[in-house]
């Protein structure tokens, strides 16, 4: 989790990585600010994959991997056929992504039930068994997969018990999609992670705005919901250049004006809560007023 303050504010030892996460984005191609769809040319990863593998591959934000199989008389487990797969996706400099799978799967195993008991595929971005605010879904019988997650990392797991009688067969499609942040050099939204679905838990997004010369930074937000306030303290919050959070189901004042030319703009949120809507702010590029000076009657 992220270290915080007793006021609720992030505390100097983050402050310090995004000090530095910010200076590292100098020279960094800037990033559009909803870039679904716009990244990079997409390719795709191909593994046909056998009972008895255990995987664990790493996909940049512009790939994709499908993964099939089909059968079960292979290679088995102490009787049973076990596949197992754990997909990272990388982030790119401070943008965050999470991860769609998509697809299909036959499970034939009558003992199996309606409960998925004895034979299943199982799809969970735990990272570990001991993970207990990860999410996990079983299918079995004859199914439609589709499981998103913000977390950066998925878990597909076959179990196909006695599989001389019984057999399986799937297609999965593990796509990356964005989540939050970036530069962010041109007027348009941001919005919280999957708006206007709930965002998800345990996230830390930060964007840098960076203006145009001459010109000062305003956001207008048009929604914001978020986890309201815990013994007076924010927990899923947002904050500029690292000033008070600000929280709860709606902003004192939705119009922000910065007088500057970059702005640090981070969202937060923790682990364990029920999620909210979240936000959409606009961002807007204003022109400096004109100082009142002796060279400005000369040169207007």
């Amino acid at each position: 989790g992220t270290a915080l303050s007793p006021s609720g504010r992030l505390t100097p030892m983050l402050y310090q990585v995004l000090v530095v996460v910010w200076a590292g984005l100098v020279g960094v191609d800037a990033w559009p600010i909803s870039p679904l769809g716009e990244y990079e040319k997409v390719s795709q990863q191909h593994i046909v994959v056998q009972c008895g593998d255990d995987l664990a591959p790493e996909l940049e934000p512009n790939q994709y991997l499908t993964v099939t199989f089909s059968g079960g008389k292979q290679n088995n487990q102490d009787g049973d056929c076990v596949i197992k797969i754990r997909a990272d996706v990388m982030d790119k400099d401070t943008q965050k992504f999470g991860l769609w799978v998509n697809g299909s799967v036959t499970v034939s195993d009558a003992a199996s039930g309606d409960n998925c008991t004895t034979s299943y595929l199982a799809v969970s971005d735990k990272d570990d068994e001991e993970d207990k605010t990860g999410r996990t879904v079983k299918y079995c019988g004859k199914e439609e997969v589709s499981f998103h997650t913000s977390e950066d990392i998925v878990r597909i797991e076959l179990l196909l018990k006695n599989p001389d009688v019984n057999t399986a067969h799937f297609s999965l499609d593990v796509k990356p999609h964005f989540l939050c942040g970036g530069v962010v050099d041109e007027e348009g939204n941001i919005t919280s992670p999957d708006y206007p679905q709930p965002y998800g838990r345990d996230l830390l997004c930060f964007w840098r705005i960076v203006a145009p010369e001459n010109t000062h930074i305003e956001l207008d937000f048009s929604e914001f919901e978020l986890s309201r306030k815990k013994r007076g303290k924010c927990l899923d919050k947002v904050t500029f250049d690292l000033q008070d959070p600000e929280c709860g189901g709606a902003m004192k004042e939705p119009r922000k004006v910065f007088h500057s030319q970059s702005l640090l703009f981070v969202f937060q949120s923790v682990k364990n809560k029920d999620r909210a809507k979240g936000f959409v702010a606009f961002v807007s590029f204003k022109p400096n007023a004109r100082k009142d000076s002796l060279m400005a009657k000369f040169f207007p």
